[in-house]
């Protein structure tokens, strides 16, 4: 069985609901538009993390769900990263690492898979507040041709100005490029699936619909795990996102918060594993 076809049953039947199939004179269906898989997951970089650890939930993410994108929080050094990168790899999935230069031992990085995405140029915004600079790679889709942005972020967590002033000046940038974006990371946005709201910098960043937060269907289904995306039981907070900014072109877009049902995964933590679940984004390239 190849790794796309073992994606969560649930998931790639919501997104299949909301494809677009095209048919020719006749009536023969088209081939099947390109699925892009990312995901976004902070790892955690505390002293106590266990790179290799969590190293393996990465491999099980990669090959479960065939995945195209890491965007990762929280990375602690260039070893780290390699780290991930060489778990993440597979048949079919050669997967490089590029660490975000600022944050010091909590930086964001990207993992791409090189043998579906070619790399034309990273950098990072580094005029906007924080001391974790979103991380922007430049890639194109080998099978589809599509060029995009595929942009790392971590916003402040204790400096509620600050991230405030993150939420609106990258949501400006993004939405001011020509080409299209994907945006992961841990946006610290507090966002209570029960309440079915977040803080002021969520409400910032999701202003202008032209940004679109993938919703995890667990959200709708009254599914999410008891503290959401994160481990504390304190909270029931998403703090983990998958946006896209797709310049009009309908995306057809899910995600899905992984490991929901696994009741220990955060039991984990206390041997080294990360306090954050990760999310999966399925989005269908459409030129």
């Amino acid at each position: 069985m190849s790794a796309r076809s073992k994606l969560m049953p649930a998931l790639w039947l919501a997104l299949a609901a909301i494809l677009i199939t095209g048919h020719d004179g006749s009536g023969a269906a088209e081939a099947r538009p390109r699925v892009l898989s990312v995901v976004s997951f902070n790892v955690e970089s505390d002293r106590d993390t266990d790179p290799q650890l969590v190293g393996r939930v990465i491999a099980r993410i990669s090959r479960t769900h065939g995945v195209d994108l890491f965007g990762l929080a929280e990375v602690g050094s260039q070893a780290d990263a390699q780290v991930f990168a060489m778990a993440a790899s597979r048949d079919g999935g050669s997967f490089e690492p590029i660490l975000a230069g600022n944050g010091d031992r909590d930086r964001v990085a990207i993992l791409y898979n090189a043998d579906t995405l070619k790399l034309s140029r990273t950098f990072e915004l580094d005029r906007f507040p924080g001391s974790r600079k979103a991380m922007v790679a430049q890639l194109s889709d080998r099978a589809s041709g599509q060029d995009f942005l595929f942009i790392a972020n971590h916003f402040n967590r204790r400096d509620t100005d600050r991230r405030n002033r993150q939420a609106q000046l990258v949501r400006d940038w993004v939405l001011a490029q020509d080409l299209p974006a994907i945006l992961v990371g841990d946006f610290n946005f507090d966002f209570d699936p029960l309440m079915g709201r977040g803080n002021a910098a969520f409400g910032i960043f999701t202003a202008d619909p032209a940004l679109r937060w993938v919703r995890p269907e667990c959200i709708a289904s009254g599914t999410c795990p008891e503290t959401g995306t994160q481990c504390d039981r304190r909270f029931n907070s998403i703090m983990d996102f998958v946006l896209v900014a797709d310049h009009g072109r309908n995306w057809p877009a899910v995600s899905e918060v992984l490991f929901r049902e696994q009741a220990d995964y955060c039991d984990q933590e206390r041997n080294g594993g990360s306090d954050h679940r990760p999310v999966l984004g399925l989005i269908t390239l459409q030129r």
